[in-house]
This record gives structure tokens, sequence and C-alpha cells, in this order.
């Protein structure tokens, strides 16, 4: 359905009430995959490339992530409250802040735990 379709495209901006909340699989280490993802991306170009000015332009990628970031936190604590500063508290926005090795399964082997 809608849901599927429009999970990690940003749909949710058009049609906010259509965005439920999701803490599992990925979620549940991390915040924010998309954003982690397009930085790795951005850092392995930069390495392809083997250039200081691709490197640093991927390092500065972040800076707009991290707003975006804030900002997304902030709408989804006005939609479901204290259930996601406590989702907040429990994961990291970007990394992992436990679990390590579970997550590092759920990336490579598709599974975690």
């Amino acid at each position: 359905g809608f849901d599927n379709i429009g999970h990690g495209f940003g749909i949710y901006t058009v049609y906010p009430e259509e965005g439920p909340t999701v803490s599992s699989e990925i979620y549940s280490y991390i915040r924010h995959p998309m954003y982690l993802g397009s930085f790795c991306a951005a850092l392995g170009f930069a390495f392809l490339r083997n250039n200081v000015i691709a490197l640093l332009t991927a390092i500065i990628f972040l800076i707009p992530a991290l707003i975006e970031i804030r900002l997304e936190d902030n709408e989804m604590i006005k939609r479901a409250g204290e259930e996601h500063k406590k989702y907040i508290k429990n994961t990291g926005a970007l990394f992992p802040r436990k679990n390590i090795v579970q997550f590092i399964k759920l990336l490579f082997l598709g599974k975690s735990g």
C-alpha cells in the first residue's frame, strides 16, 4: 500500500497523517538511516575520487543533515509526544548507541539477534 511505497521517500511531509512512527528493524538502532546512508555514499565517493575537496564536501554534507534531523525530531515530538522523546533518548540519530554488533549483523546479513 501507500505506506510501503512512501517509506523512505519523505512522503510523510505531503501526507503527515499517513506517516506512522517506525521503531523496528534498523530504526531500533538509529533514527535517521537515510541520512547515514547518504553520508556514507558521499564519503565513499570522496575516497574513491581521492580528493580533499570531495572529502570536505562529504563532511560539510552533515551540517544540513543534522539540521534536518533536529527539525524532523521536533516534528515527531509534536505528533507522538513523550513516546518519541523516549525513542530519542534510547536511539542514536546517525550512529547506534548500543547493540553495535547486532546493528552490523543487520546491515551485512539482513538480520539482527
